[in-house]
């Protein structure tokens, strides 16, 4: 228990506090971080609705803000909800075409979810679940029958 807390602590010392290397004015704009790490290696510790704690490897512990570049791959941070972070990375094909991917990482997982689209072809829109009620019964069918009681 007392480690959790002690990483709770941790964490919104790291989310209240400029980020490393910085004066507090300069807070707010974008920078690079974990330049020499993959985004396969980076672990979301904690996320609020404005910045999120990463780490990235073995390494110590970083906070995004939106806009900031991720990894070798300069991966843009495009939201940070409670519990997940959402990265915007475009690269190029070895074919040579232009392709965007959505990597979505969720708090304690390492990675996270690819979701690769082509750059030249619309941003996926999400679309809201939808339920289906049954039909009302058909009059014409029989009702199932009852099991006798005993």
């Amino acid at each position: 228990m007392a480690k959790t807390n002690s990483a709770f602590l941790l964490c919104l010392a790291l989310c209240a506090a400029p980020a490393r290397g910085q004066t507090p004015s300069a807070a707010g704009a974008p920078r690079h971080v974990a330049t020499d790490a993959a985004v396969s290696s980076i672990v979301l510790v904690k996320a609020s609705d404005a910045v999120a704690v990463v780490r990235v490897g073995a390494g110590a512990l970083e906070k995004l803000r939106a806009g900031d570049l991720v990894a070798k791959t300069k991966a843009v941070v495009k939201e940070i909800s409670s519990q997940r972070l959402v990265l915007e990375e475009t690269f190029v094909e070895k074919n040579g075409k232009p392709n965007r991917a959505l990597i979505v990482i969720k708090e304690g997982e390492r990675g996270g979810t690819r979701y690769l689209q082509r750059a030249d072809e619309p941003p996926l829109t999400g679309t809201k679940p939808l339920i289906v009620m049954p039909a009302t019964p058909d009059p014409a069918k029989p009702a199932p029958k009852k099991r006798p009681q005993m």
